[in-house]
């Protein structure tokens, strides 16, 4: 097996867009890269190249799942290891205003639905107003850590905002390491008999995975999917020579029982595919990072807005804040951004 493929990447140094080249192998399908002015790179795109050729095959696809991420600010009340987010201990003033937020959404408004993300949203004083306001505009769904969402009076606050029919628009980020509170942001929504839409959670290795799959099975009642993601350079989160790939994750569940991909109706790619096991829909994730990004395959949905004003797809938004923290934008020297 020998197929060879064609497509735009980044510099690892100073992350300008270069031509790269994809080359399926018998042991992996490798990406090779020239910038003229910091030289060659290669990566690794996948470890199994059959998975990589059967995905590449399937019908053309227009996305990798729809949205617009908005951030609403640049705070958390977390600081985990896995974030890939720079944050700030204050907002820029005027940035996150209700009018600036709405105004950004109606020009958007076809990449909908809108999720609002950050920081952590729950840290903008008026999340429920511009929640309000925004479904005028479309579709809204909410990605938090659950620290806010905990108590109470603000979870009853909230989440009738972002529920329609028992069904609550609430992507929820699970942090072991870091909180326990996604356990009463669970225990409300089974007492309120509502439904949320995913809960993410970050795997690292087999071990990870695993305990990663227990949990997705003792909260099946309450989360609709459940999105796993290995993690990758792009979230700062360690070496690339240990990455998780897609196969691997579909290796590691094969070991426990049948796992059906699902080919209709759901958007897949290397770094993205649908799966049901024990009843379940996980979504297994393996980001590229700057070393093996294609950026043509992931020129689609979702969208993000970089730091340069730039709507990108989510993933190759990170990848321009990160070159901007390092100094670089699209080749040329910028001023770093925190």
């Amino acid at each position: 097996m020998n197929i060879t493929r064609h497509t735009i990447s980044l510099c690892p140094t100073c992350y300008a867009e270069i031509p790269a080249v994809i080359t399926t192998l018998r042991d992996g399908v490798d990406i090779t890269k020239t910038c003229t002015l910091h030289g060659s790179f290669s990566g690794q795109l996948e470890r199994d190249p059959i998975f990589y050729e059967w995905v590449k095959n399937l019908p053309q696809q227009q996305s990798i799942y729809d949205g617009y991420f908005v951030d609403v600010t640049r705070r958390c009340n977390l600081r985990c290891e896995t974030c890939y987010y720079p944050l700030e201990t204050k907002d820029p003033e005027g940035i996150f205003s209700i009018p600036a937020i709405v105004n950004d959404c109606r020009v958007n408004a076809w990449r909908g639905p809108f999720i609002l993300t950050g920081g952590d949203p729950t840290m903008h004083t008026e999340l429920g107003k511009i929640i309000c306001e925004l479904k005028k505009v479309g579709r809204v769904a909410l990605l938090t850590n659950g620290v806010k969402l905990a108590d109470g009076a603000y979870f009853n606050e909230i989440m009738p905002l972002i529920t329609d029919a028992g069904h609550a628009s609430l992507n929820l980020s699970i942090h072991h390491k870091e909180t326990d509170s996604w356990k009463q942001v669970i225990e409300l929504c089974r007492a309120t008999k509502t439904l949320i839409n995913s809960a993410l959670l970050v795997i690292n290795d087999h071990d990870s995975f695993v305990s990663a799959i227990e949990w997705c099975k003792a909260h099946r009642d309450v989360v609709a999917s459940f999105r796993i993601k290995a993690a990758t350079n792009i979230w700062n989160e360690g070496d690339a020579r240990n990455r998780v790939f897609i196969s691997d994750m579909l290796a590691w569940l094969e070991e426990m029982d049948v796992v059906i991909p699902i080919t209709k109706n759901h958007f897949n790619k290397s770094v993205y595919t649908g799966v049901a096991f024990y009843g379940m829909l996980l979504n297994l994730v393996s980001w590229h990072d700057v070393t093996n990004v294609d950026l043509l395959d992931i020129n689609c949905a979702p969208w993000y807005r970089a730091r340069n004003g730039e709507i990108l797809n989510f993933v190759t938004a990170s990848l321009v804040n990160e070159g901007m923290s390092k100094g670089w934008l699209k080749g040329k020297p910028c001023s770093p951004i925190e």
